[in-house]
């Protein structure tokens, strides 16, 4: 079934409880990952990649009155609220997203032990910054790389920043959770997996 397809159903009420996955949409982003079931992607771009994916999505919340006719079909069946774009504007705060939102099931966690050596994997840590770990992200998936090893510091991939700036390559990757770091590499060292560190560093010509 195509998603022009699905019978919407109509929100007039902010406080509509069907909404809960998109209540804290205006408040400040913090980037990290405090134990969510659900993820947020903005925009009809991300959205179309959402429908592409195998991510369950929980639903999608659009602007009324948008073409729905050219977005992928969803590979499971779909919820879909509608709401008018003032009253969006009051739920979701700036307009990055265009009068498409959409709620997905985050990938759970996974253990270093479940860690397959590749030609190349990127390893984010203590990266604070969401606008940097999308742009890496993006970079990464140029490269065709797939698989990311996060420490406790690194801020969410999932976050609706990194995402965004990611331009949906964080739901292209596979993730894996490092505890302790210098245990963690010397754990990835000691399975054949070289480690290359890089840092950030500012340059001054004179």
């Amino acid at each position: 079934m195509s998603l022009d397809e699905i019978a919407v159903q109509r929100c007039e009420n902010l406080d509509d409880p069907r909404l809960e996955d998109y209540r804290s949409l205006k408040l400040p982003p913090s980037g990290r990952y405090r134990g969510q079931k659900h993820f947020v992607v903005e925009g009809r771009k991300l959205c179309e990649r959402l429908l592409l994916s195998d991510f369950p999505i929980r639903s999608m919340l659009v602007e009324r009155g948008l073409d729905r006719s050219t977005m992928p079909a969803p590979r499971t069946p779909l919820t879909i609220f509608e709401m008018s774009r003032e009253q969006l504007g009051e739920l979701a705060g700036f307009d990055f997203h265009r009068g498409w939102l959409a709620s997905a099931q985050r990938p759970a966690d996974h253990g270093l032990d479940q860690f397959q050596p590749d030609a190349v994997s990127l390893a984010l840590v203590g990266i604070s910054d969401m606008e940097n770990v999308g742009s890496m992200l993006r970079s990464a998936a140029a490269f065709g790389i797939r698989q990311i090893v996060l420490d406790r510091q690194s801020v969410d991939p999932f976050s609706r920043r990194a995402m965004r700036v990611s331009m949906g390559a964080a739901m292209t990757m596979r993730y894996y959770r490092l505890p302790e770091v210098v245990a963690g590499i010397r754990e990835l060292q000691s399975r054949g997996t070289d480690c290359l560190a890089a840092t950030e560093c500012t340059l001054r010509f004179v």
